[in-house]
């Protein structure tokens, strides 16, 4: 973590780590919080560990869903009592593809919120 993460991020690493469709592109990236602690919100390359978006929050939980319909995912934060949503706001490259909630595979994982769920 020392080589990759952001300046200030904890040296504990990152914990609730989701797979993310945030560029609209086929490639997915990986969102995560501080471990250990009520911390910030980043996104980073999974192969690499490059950070290419870190987000100033105090998230207590974190949650990864297709909320706006177009494909992409947003990114839901829990802080203390608050929920606070982020979402790209680049173009969609593929606007004409189908939300993610069509995906009966995607309904299922959203639904499982354990790591032993099969």
């Amino acid at each position: 973590m020392d080589r990759v993460a952001p300046p200030g991020w904890t040296t504990k690493g990152v914990e609730v780590i989701h797979t993310i469709d945030w560029t609209g592109e086929p490639h997915q990236l990986a969102c995560a919080k501080e471990r250990h602690e009520s911390g910030d919100v980043g996104l980073f390359e999974p192969l690499s560990g490059r950070f290419v978006l870190r987000l100033p929050e105090q998230a207590d939980r974190l949650y990864v869903a297709d909320v706006s319909g177009d494909w992409r995912e947003e990114i839901l934060v829990l802080n203390g009592t608050e929920l606070h949503v982020y979402s790209n706001a680049a173009p969609n490259p593929r606007p004409d593809r189908s939300r993610l909630w069509s995906d009966r595979n995607y309904r299922r994982l959203k639904q499982a919120h354990n790591y032993y769920s099969p």
